[in-house]
């Protein structure tokens, strides 16, 4: 999957000199992990060095002043020149350095022309109350699409209100795209990945139908971003009960987080049940929800009878 960053992820609040940040690197080897491949826009690229320039133009000046101060004072000093030690980071070399494939892709004509013309009509996934319609957001926006379109799914990490305001949602859920506004989030969606992960998933699919009806702000397309500290117990057909702490995307961009617990009998989800629930850290109307769904939901064949056998086989019975 192409991991697109925008790059206000990638800020860093002082000169890189010969590492990313630890949460960066983290973040790259993580990707590396799963076989993604990090994405970084032509803007994003120039905004970084942008930035960093800057940077370095500070610490020319400071390292100056260091030498005039010297000077001053008659104190002996080997000058060696700002240019020569002073360096502007490259930030491709330093994401390879992390083990991970990373490609800048430029804007096609398409993107450009599409972007602009949205940028005019103030079209999504524009916020109709934000003054801001920067081409940059939104040729960004098109090349994450793009690449969701074609990969059939992608993950594009970004602050800008234009990337994950909840009028994108169903452009974004159209093509695969799922958004995060940091490295943790995304860090946290690629538990999901892990089998404990998938489980979840499995179980909540059937039965997102029921959390919409129960008055979630939750959007059509299934909104899964974490799932944290996942349990369960093995009955003799298959899985009986299953916990965790659970993430997901509101409608309008929000965080939503629950404990949930579920009761399965034979792959049917009999009981759904819901406590301590937080949108953006604040308690939601409801701090508990009871749902009795009776969705069966598919997972892969569990293996519980063969273990059985084997066991049995091993001591003789």
């Amino acid at each position: 999957m192409k991991i697109i960053i925008n790059s206000d992820i990638l800020y860093h609040s002082c000169l890189i000199r010969d590492n990313l940040s630890e949460r960066l690197q983290k973040l790259f080897l993580e990707c590396k992990n799963k076989g993604h491949i990090i994405v970084l826009p032509l803007t994003t690229l120039l905004e970084f060095n942008k930035k960093q320039s800057e940077f370095i133009n500070k610490k020319i000046s400071e390292l100056e002043n260091a030498y005039k101060l010297l000077s001053c004072f008659n104190i002996p000093f080997t000058r060696v020149e700002p240019s020569e030690i002073i360096k502007e980071p490259d930030l491709i070399e330093l994401i390879k350095k992390c083990g991970i494939e990373v490609r800048v892709e430029k804007p096609t004509i398409d993107d450009f022309v599409e972007a602009h013309k949205r940028s005019c009509f103030r079209e999504c996934p524009h916020s109709l109350n934000e003054k801001s319609d920067e081409m940059r957001d939104l040729i960004i926006w098109m090349i994450a699409l793009r690449f969701a379109r074609q990969d059939r799914g992608a993950i594009l990490i970004s602050q800008d209100v234009v990337h994950v305001h909840a009028r994108g949602d169903d452009e974004a859920n159209s093509v695969g795209l799922v958004r995060f506004k940091s490295v943790e989030e995304v860090l946290e969606y690629f538990d999901i990945e892990t089998p404990a992960g998938i489980l979840i998933r499995q179980l909540i699919t059937p039965v997102w139908e029921d959390l919409l009806e129960s008055g979630l702000p939750l959007s059509k397309e299934i909104s899964l971003v974490g799932a944290m500290q996942p349990r369960f117990i093995q009955g003799t057909k298959g899985i009986s009960n299953a916990y965790c702490m659970i993430k997901l995307r509101t409608t309008d961009g929000k965080t939503l987080k629950a404990n949930i617990e579920m009761k399965i009998d034979n792959n049917v989800v009999k009981e759904l049940k819901l406590s301590d629930i937080l949108i953006d850290g604040k308690p939601w109307e409801k701090s508990y929800l009871a749902l009795m769904p009776n969705k069966l939901y598919s997972s892969e064949q569990d293996d519980y009878n063969e273990r059985i056998d084997s066991l049995k086989k091993l001591f003789g019975g």
